[in-house]
This record gives C-alpha cells, structure tokens and sequence, in this order.
C-alpha cells in the first residue's frame, strides 16, 4: 500500500512538472514598441514622374493616431506647403498661393492607386514601416496615366519627444478644392 501511494505521489508530482512546463512553452512574441510621437527634422523626399525627379526637405511629425504633419521646406527650413491628416481628413496647404483645400481618404483615393489610409501615411510618415537598419523608405504611385517613385530618406527619427507643432493660420486663405490645388503644385 505504502508503495503504491509513493508511484501515485510521484506519478502526481510528475505530470504537475509536465503541465508547467507546458505552460511555460508558449511563445512570447515581441510587440513593437508602442510610440507617442514621431518626429523627423531633416527628412528628404525625393519624386520620380515621368522621367523627371526632384527632391526637397520636409519635417515629418506623427502624434499616433490622431495627427500626421508632412511640412515641405525647401529652402532653409521655411515652410512653403503643409498637410495635415487626421484619421477623417486631409488639410493641404499652399502657403506660397495662400490657399488650402480640405479634402478626405475617399476622394483622394478615388484617384490614386495603391489606395492609402491613415494609419499607412502614419506608418510612412513616423518610419515605422522601415526595416532596421534601412533609411529610405520607397513607394511607387499612380494616378491615372501618371506614375511616381517616392522615396523618403528619414536621417533620424525621434520618438516620444515633446513635438513643435504650432497651429497654422490659414484663416486669411483661400479655401480651393484638391484638384486645382494639386495642379498647380505639381
């Protein structure tokens, strides 16, 4: 009797082993790190249309889901084109015509193709789409007969920072629809 309950003790004991260790064994996947911010001061956008390419500087700022600012400055960090994009809208703005046009994801995707949405200009925009170790990030478009390379070049993102975002007054501009705004800009 005294050794059966010592193989039925041991026998316990050993499956109760077992059953933690098999507990144990599931796999941990790594969550990618979960960001406030993202901010790129030097960012370098480079298009290619139709045989023709140029680049310019821009700042690129992300408060996760909420808010995308792409900010073209090419020349010594004056702002001469803006877009805001929240997960509804989009807000372009031509600081040089003193125009603007507010437009949404449907309307623009309407003409371009892959279609986009907000959380992937957030992934483009905040460099959470690059690979580690790579710091250009390349996307071909297409809009009708019109294709374009864009390549954005992030020389170091920042996350987590306290932003600069500052509101922009566009109160004094011309409100224009995104077709006649894009035209002329492009």
């Amino acid at each position: 009797m005294k050794r059966l309950l010592t193989h039925v003790l041991f026998v316990a004991v050993v499956v109760w082993l077992l059953a933690s260790c098999a507990a144990s064994r599931k796999t941990v996947l790594p969550q990618p790190p979960a960001h406030t911010t993202a901010e790129v001061k030097r960012a370098t956008v480079r298009i290619e249309t139709g045989g023709n390419k140029f680049s310019v500087g821009c700042q690129l700022q992300t408060v996760f889901d909420s808010l995308c600012i792409v900010s073209v400055q090419p020349l010594s960090g004056m702002e001469m084109y803006a877009l805001h994009a929240t997960p509804d809208q989009l807000l372009v703005i031509d600081r040089m015509h003193q125009r603007y046009a507010i437009t949404d994801y449907q309307t623009v995707n309407a003409v371009i193709n892959p279609k986009i949405d907000f959380q992937q200009l957030q992934n483009m925009v905040s460099g959470i789409d690059l690979p580690q170790g790579v710091i250009t990030l390349i996307r071909h478009f297409s809009a009708g007969k019109q294709e374009a390379e864009i390549s954005i070049t992030f020389p170091e993102i920042r996350y987590d920072q306290p932003l600069t975002t500052r509101p922009r007054k566009i109160s004094n501009y011309q409100k224009t629809d995104i077709k006649t705004l894009l035209k002329n800009v492009l």
